[in-house]
């Protein structure tokens, strides 16, 4: 299980996903008003500089984004399922499937509240992308080679069936 090559791209997808709990996606600075505005996989929040002019920042207002960790969630408990399910090859191809769908989901969800909080804000300045945007890239990237190596001993082990 282990020794195979595809454990080790969904063990690197699993941690991939799994930081997404750690770090911001997304974050702009208004300077003349003061404001900053973040996105992580729990919150959307408007944060104001305090007034005593030093770098602490209170949280004005928050959102709730939960389901923004809830997809990373599911992505990893999905990958995981798929680790030990090693002796099915066919359900571990569909079940990296349904992960990629859901990584593009998490990824088309994030990309949209970044868009309507850019609206929201109207300042002129782009905000910046954590690496809490390109992590479920790179996560998509390890499920497609985990898919590719599953195909290749899918491969592998219907042609030694056929010499049989």
């Amino acid at each position: 299980m282990i020794q195979r090559v595809q454990t080790l791209f969904l063990l690197g997808m699993i941690i991939c996903m799994a930081m997404l709990f750690v770090f911001q996606i997304w974050e702009k600075s208004n300077p003349e008003s003061g404001m900053r505005y973040t996105l992580d996989a729990f919150y959307w929040q408007e944060m104001a500089q305090d007034s005593n002019g030093s770098e602490s920042w209170k949280v004005v207002s928050s959102k709730q984004t939960m389901y923004l960790a809830g997809l990373a969630a599911v992505s990893c408990l999905v990958a995981l399922f798929s680790i030990f399910k090693y002796k099915n090859r066919l359900a571990q191809l569909k079940l990296g499937a349904l992960n990629a769908f859901v990584i593009m989901a998490y990824v088309a969800t994030a990309t949209y509240l970044i868009y309507t909080g850019e609206k929201e804000i109207g300042y002129d300045a782009r905000g910046v992308f954590k690496p809490g945007y390109f992590l479920p890239l790179a996560a998509l990237l390890f499920n497609s080679l985990a898919n590719r190596f599953i195909k290749k001993d899918e491969k592998l082990v219907r042609s030694v069936d056929r010499i049989r």
